[in-house]
């Protein structure tokens, strides 16, 4: 037997192991065919994958640089940078967010920024009797204005009121109309000036109240008051005037007897 040694196969040639082939004749034993084929680098990308397209990559034969196959490369698909305001929202509109690939840089998607609504400060100025007043709201963020008139109650909570006559010593009013809301008469409630006491009988005694009527303390001039020799005169005068029923009084109220 002769020992026949092993041939390396190459890319397109097969090779074998050792083997034993007998000398005499054709017989041989252990002989193992090694296949034919390239042996590859692993692979070498030859495009880059894109956002949105694909890339290759290359097989080829280090042995004799044939290129053994191809495949591909997935595409990497966009990295969004967490988008940003691309328009501010208003009270009234709604804002704008935008994403964009921070790769290729292209648009990825936008998305609305629901709109902020009015933040309205209110000031209220009363309706009086004659004069309107108002309800305004100012937009804190914009400034936008909206203002309700409150119409004027016109003395709604008005009622009448009886006539006040005048007495003796106080006045009084004549009937009206008094609204409590403004605290004023509207119409009426004229002054009635006092009546003063009445005392047709000249008892003193006033006939409509029946108080006892006060003498005038104002000084009186009269001779009633007056002292010494006048005074002797004036005590004559009364015994005169009760002689004969005359009872004069004197303008200050003190009886001539």
């Amino acid at each position: 037997m002769v020992t026949v040694p092993a041939k390396a196969h190459t890319c397109t040639e097969d090779g074998y192991e050792t083997y034993e082939k007998c000398s005499n004749c054709d017989y041989i034993t252990n002989y193992k065919v090694i296949p034919a084929g390239h042996t590859s680098d692993g692979g070498v990308v030859t495009k880059e994958p894109t956002c949105k397209e694909k890339g290759e990559r290359t097989y080829t034969c280090t042995a004799c640089n044939e290129i053994i196959k191809t495949e591909e490369i997935a595409p990497t698909g966009h990295t969004s940078d967490g988008g940003v305001v691309t328009k501010e929202p208003t009270c009234e509109e709604d804002g704008e967010k935008t994403y964009t690939c921070t790769i290729c840089h292209k648009v990825i998607k936008t998305e609305p920024i629901a709109k902020t609504g009015h933040k309205y400060e209110t000031t209220t100025i009363p309706a009086t009797c004659t004069e309107s007043g108002s309800v305004t709201s100012v937009c804190e963020i914009c400034g936008d204005t909206k203002t309700t008139v409150i119409p004027a109650t016109n003395h709604a909570n008005q009622y009448a009121t009886d006539e006040i006559p005048a007495t003796c010593t106080d006045a009084g009013y004549t009937a009206g109309i008094y609204c409590p809301d403004c605290n004023q008469y509207i119409s009426g409630h004229e002054l009635i000036e006092v009546t003063g006491h009445q005392d047709a009988d000249d008892d003193g005694i006033c006939d409509v109240c029946g108080s006892v009527i006060e003498p005038d303390t104002e000084e009186c001039t009269c001779i009633c008051h007056e002292t010494g020799f006048m005074k002797l005169i004036w005590n004559f005068l009364k015994v005169f005037y009760k002689i004969f029923g005359i009872n004069p009084v004197c303008a200050c109220g003190e009886a001539h007897y």
